[in-house]
């Protein structure tokens, strides 16, 4: 079998350890590589969690949405866990936004990157719990 969005999420929050101790040595750092490596972090995070937890209905669907706030009600209603939705849809807006150009386009500021790293832990401290012995704590901020 395949890697799993556990698999996948952990070896991407390696890179983002990487990235950030990079960026702390930057004198003018693009934010934009941080908050969608960080929105990529949650999304597979969340899915992971959806892939292996809330295994009684089929989320399908789900699993093919980049909206995290929608990844975030499917493991409220299955797990009873709630991560805030006001974050979860502050990252989501970063998906397409910081990363292709046109009239939607965002140039992503320190404030947030911070905000993104704040995202991150707070989804990290779920899969945590949910999946003991991953995504080791090391993560330095800006």
């Amino acid at each position: 079998m395949g890697k799993g969005y556990i698999d996948i999420a952990e070896r991407d929050y390696e890179y983002f350890q990487q990235m950030i101790q990079m960026f702390q040595k930057t004198r003018d750092p693009y934010y934009n590589k941080v908050v969608v490596e960080a929105q990529q972090i949650v999304e597979k995070v969340l899915k992971g969690i959806i892939e292996q937890k809330c295994v009684d209905t089929d989320h399908t669907d789900a699993l093919h949405q980049h909206k995290l706030s929608i990844l975030g009600n499917v493991i409220f209603e299955e797990l009873g866990i709630r991560i805030d939705d006001l974050h979860l849809r502050y990252l989501s807006d970063f998906y397409f936004d910081a990363r292709y150009p046109g009239n939607s386009y965002i140039e992503a500021t320190k404030k947030d990157a911070e905000i993104a790293i704040g995202v991150v832990d707070e989804v990290l401290a779920v899969a945590r719990e949910l999946f003991p012995g991953t995504f080791p704590e090391y993560m330095d901020s800006f």
